[in-house]
């Protein structure tokens, strides 16, 4: 395994988007692990409200 990427979805996505799905099956296939984290009870904040949970879940 060569390390891990964190892949965070658009505010009005999930984990399962189709961007970050093909990027983490892409890293994966490069021998990479994938986290993508769930935002979007953060997301229900709004922009500026949901940037401080978002960094305390990395």
């Amino acid at each position: 395994m060569r390390g891990r990427i964190i892949l965070s979805h658009g505010s009005d996505s999930s984990p399962d988007a189709t961007k970050v799905s093909a990027l983490a099956a892409l890293a994966e296939s490069l021998g990479w692990d994938t986290q993508r984290p769930d935002y979007r009870h953060d997301d229900a904040r709004g922009f500026a409200g949901s940037v401080a949970p978002r960094i305390a879940r990395l």
